[in-house]
C-alpha cells in the first residue's frame, strides 16, 4: 500500500491537477499555489476547482463547468446556492491571497476559471 505523502496516511495517494502554478489535490482535498497550500482555502475549495483545473490542463481554452456539474464535487452539499457560497469565500481567499487567478460567472452556466498571462 502506498502511503498519502501529503497526510501520511495509507490511503489511496493524492491526484494532482496542475495549470501553471495552480493546482488542485484529491485524497486529501487541497487547493495549492507553487505546490504550497493557499492559506484560508480549505478542502471544498479543492474539489471545487480540481475539475476546472484539470479541464485548463488538458489545452481547454474555455475553462467554464455548469453549477449542477460543481455541485457534486461538493458531494453531500450538492446545492446550487452551496456552490454560490463556496465561489464567494474561495473569491476572498484567492484575493487576500493577491493570487492572479480569477473565477468569473457566467450567466445561466456556472462558473469560468481564469488565470492571467504569465502567471
Amino acid at each position: 500500500m502506498i502511503g498519502c505523502p501529503l497526510c501520511g496516511s495509507g490511503d489511496t495517494p493524492p491526484q494532482t491537477v496542475k495549470w501553471g502554478r495552480l493546482s488542485a489535490t484529491r485524497n486529501p482535498d487541497a487547493l495549492c499555489w507553487d505546490g504550497a497550500r493557499i492559506r484560508g482555502s480549505y478542502p471544498a475549495h479543492g474539489r471545487l476547482l480540481w475539475p476546472l483545473i484539470r479541464l485548463a490542463s488538458s489545452g481547454e481554452r474555455d475553462v467554464k463547468m455548469g453549477t449542477r456539474d460543481l455541485a457534486m464535487m461538493l458531494r453531500d452539499e450538492a446545492e446550487d446556492n452551496a456552490v454560490g457560497v463556496h465561489v464567494y469565500r474561495l473569491r476572498h481567499v484567492l484575493q487576500l491571497a493577491g493570487l492572479p487567478v480569477r473565477i468569473e460567472t457566467v450567466p445561466r452556466w456556472g462558473y469560468r476559471l481564469v488565470v492571467e498571462e504569465g502567471a
